[in-house]
């Protein structure tokens, strides 16, 4: 499984960089601080907060897209609609990147439980190992 987790940021720096505005002005309106966007720390997840601040004030950002880099940044269903009544809502959105962002928290655990499994049975081999040198 690619860790689509540590590309939001990455994902979040396009928005930043589409939309023209400055990194501290945009972190500041997301509630988040600009060292997350910096260094090491841009390979940490943001949580749900973040990701609804995004999608609130920014609603032609496709949630799939900004979740789990799927589609196009802008979202098309926006764009397209003539009628209001067509939109999702800012709560329509959050509820759809917060089902994408709890099915690839599933997926992440279900992942470490993994790695932790094989990290145990590799540690078992190099000590079985060790004993017999």
């Amino acid at each position: 499984m690619d860790n689509k987790l540590a590309t939001i940021k990455e994902r979040i720096l396009q928005i930043v960089e589409s939309k023209g505005v400055k990194r501290v002005d945009f972190c500041r309106e997301i509630g988040i601080s600009t060292a997350n966007l910096r260094g090491s720390a841009k390979n940490t997840a943001v949580n749900s907060d973040t990701v609804a601040n995004i999608l609130s004030l920014y609603q032609d950002i496709s949630p799939d897209w900004l979740i789990s880099g799927q589609g196009e940044m802008l979202r098309s269903d926006l764009t397209a609609a003539t009628d209001a009544k067509d939109k999702p809502t800012t709560t329509e959105q959050i509820a759809m990147a917060m089902e994408t962002l709890v099915e690839s928290n599933k997926i992440l655990s279900e992942s470490n439980l993994k790695l932790a499994e094989v990290n145990t049975r590799l540690v078992a081999i190099l000590e079985k190992k060790e004993k017999h040198e």
